[in-house]
């Protein structure tokens, strides 16, 4: 079977948001597993949903954003089919920045959002993986940079 580079992008994302969860100190057990959430998943964040929810044992999705209604609600019913309940749904990720139950986020929402919604996630301490391009300008990426540091995520 032939591997994309699409596809192979696609589950290195999802190994490299588990690991990095893993290894920020956070210690699990057998039955805990990293809480996601995915910003943005009209395009490639459905993706995302698709590689994580692969990851059963790993992974739980406990909530959704988009500011579409109309995608937010296929969205959940998608993943509720798939892991069997449904995750909460968010239209506006600031709202969904303030869930202490997310421990991290996939960022696929229109390029211009990608360095603000990835700055609040690290502001909000969690873990990031964003789609490219991270910014759409040096000063954009510098700011991200900033709570990185700072928070470590």
């Amino acid at each position: 079977m032939e591997m994309s580079r699409r596809k192979f992008l696609g589950s290195s994302a999802a190994a490299v948001i588990v690991a990095g969860t893993m290894a920020r100190g956070k210690v699990f057990g057998a039955n805990e597993r990293v809480r996601m959430c995915t910003i943005g998943f009209h395009g490639q964040g459905g993706s995302h949903i698709g590689e994580l929810l692969k990851m059963k044992d790993d992974v739980e999705y406990v909530a959704l954003c988009d500011a579409d209604k109309n995608v937010l609600e296929a969205g959940v019913k998608r993943v509720e089919k798939e892991q069997g309940k449904p995750p909460k749904a968010y239209t506006d990720m600031r709202d969904l920045m303030a869930d202490k139950n997310v421990d991290a986020v996939t960022i696929a929402t229109p390029n211009h959002w990608h360095s603000l919604a990835a700055v609040w996630a690290c502001q909000a301490g969690k873990d990031v993986y964003v789609e490219k391009p991270l910014s759409h300008g040096i000063w954009k990426g510098v700011n991200l940079s900033r709570p990185r540091r700072r928070t470590n995520a």
